[in-house]
């Protein structure tokens, strides 16, 4: 409460309590001083609100039957504090199949951001491979062989077999 005489002025400087993280600190008016006045300092406060960000999933593809790829992001809108970095890890819909996979960007966070999470998905692509009929031969009159066939370019995954029966074209003539 009061005013200052024209011309006179205060000494000493405002400081604040250490500290960069989102929270409120303390402005300490307690230094400034004139001989002249009885001071009677009264506390501010600085308050330090959270960064917005955006994060995005990045886009993955693998073909079926490999290992994921690494999951990464990108901060596509806002931006990290120089040194920041965010915790948490990226996570993706189970599954093994071919289709499209969620990859899920919520678990990403730091205390100092607000966090848009933007998903992204892990695209499985069907493994090319190339069949081969067996060829085979009979004499005129006698049952057919058995059909059978290799894999001849790529290979199936573990545990997978192909399904479905061999055929071949209608006739008992030479």
């Amino acid at each position: 409460q009061g005013n200052l005489v024209a011309g006179d002025s205060l000494s000493g400087v405002l400081r604040r309590a250490a500290g960069e993280n989102v929270g409120s600190y303390t402005i300490d008016a307690s230094a400034l001083a004139n001989g002249n006045y009885v001071v009677t300092a009264q506390n501010g406060s600085l308050s330090i609100a959270a960064r917005p960000i955006t994060v995005t999933a990045d886009a993955k593809s693998k073909v079926y039957g490999n290992v994921d790829p690494g999951l990464t992001y990108q901060v596509t809108k806002g931006a990290l504090v120089e040194g920041d970095s965010l915790s948490g890890v990226l996570r993706r819909a189970a599954g093994e199949n071919v289709g499209s996979y969620t990859i899920d960007a919520s678990a990403l966070a730091n205390g100092n951001y607000v966090i848009t999470a933007q998903n992204g998905a892990l695209s499985i692509d069907a493994r090319p491979i190339t069949v081969t009929a067996d060829a085979k031969s009979k004499v005129y009159g006698n049952v057919d062989p058995g059909l059978s066939y290799q894999v001849t370019q790529g290979a199936l995954v573990v545990g997978d077999r192909l399904n479905g029966v061999m055929r071949r074209a209608a006739s008992e003539n030479v």
